[in-house]
């Protein structure tokens, strides 16, 4: 078991190096460009979220966009807010989903019925629990060069108010883990990992991969499974945005059942990961569980 752990360790911190020099060598945004941008928000049974979502999406301060709510057969009264939004506000759409077809996960098909209801040259896409600042649009598209394909944001995880400082804390330090080895293999070249609640890239690029072709009865992975299909286009680049600016936060009511049916859920797509993720991912957990032995070992 010494040995293993001692190997296991090697690899785990050489692995750690790597992203963090690719942390390193991030870029900033240089682009100037504008383009029309969609911001697609599926939603089910968001009733308690939708309201402050929208609030925030609307006053961004980006000159041309639209957004598109998609209503996930919700049971609640989301259609209604949205309903509300969409009558006062000419930029604001709603979709209305009444069936999944068999082939599709809910999701996936939300969003997909969004983007093929757009108008942007970008699809940008967040969840309804989410509240992206004024400067989230402007700072993402900044990165849209001509070389560009896909641009990832940080969505920190947060709890909302009245709940535990520290439980919120270890969530955060946890989307933050995430979010420095999304970063750091895209800067070496080598996606690992993003978040659909804070996720842009080109429309033409969507439908040329053939969109959620071939990873849509996938319960999860509108986001990274999408992720490796756009990153196997050659002539394009991934950019991760840094900026404060391009931050979106998602604020939770933390549930330990729907936490681990999350998590069930990220590993259930594992035998669709390319194999790098598929590496990558089991040295983490080997490492993990090396260490937990080791420990229960020596008590």
């Amino acid at each position: 078991m010494n040995e293993l752990l001692v190997i296991l360790s090697s690899t785990y911190f050489l692995t750690v190096i790597l992203l963090l020099h690719g942390l390193l060598k991030l870029k900033k945004c240089k682009c100037n460009s504008l383009y029309k941008v969609s911001v697609i928000v599926p939603a089910r049974n968001e009733e308690n979220n939708i309201d402050d979502c929208v609030k925030h999406l609307i006053n961004q301060d980006y000159p041309d966009f639209e957004i598109i709510i998609v209503n996930d057969r919700s049971e609640d009264r989301t259609e209604l807010f949205a309903r509300k939004y969409s009558q006062k506000f000419d930029n604001i759409h709603l979709i209305n989903i009444k069936d999944i077809p068999s082939e599709f996960s809910p999701k996936k098909f939300a969003i997909k019925s969004g983007i093929e209801a757009s108008n942007g040259e970008i699809i940008l896409t967040t969840d309804a629990d989410c509240r992206p600042p004024k400067t989230w649009i402007s700072s993402i598209t900044k990165h849209f060069d001509k070389k560009i394909s896909l641009v990832i944001g940080f969505s920190p995880v947060l709890l909302k108010k009245n709940s535990s400082s520290i439980l919120s804390g270890i969530l955060y330090i946890d989307s933050l883990s995430l979010a420095g080895v999304s970063a750091g293999s895209i800067s070496l070249n080598f996606p690992l990992t993003c978040s659909g609640r804070n996720l842009a890239y080109r429309k033409n690029i969507f439908f040329e991969v053939h969109g959620f072709e071939g990873i849509e009865k996938a319960i999860s992975g509108d986001d990274d499974l999408l992720l490796h299909k756009i990153a196997k286009i050659e002539k394009f680049n991934i950019r991760y945005a840094t900026e404060k600016e391009s931050r979106v936060p998602s604020f939770i009511d933390f549930n330990f059942s729907k936490f681990f049916s999350q998590r069930i859920r990220h590993a259930s797509k594992f035998k669709l990961h390319p194999n790098r993720v598929k590496i990558f991912s089991a040295i983490i957990y080997l490492f993990n569980f090396a260490l937990i032995a080791s420990f229960i070992l020596y008590l």
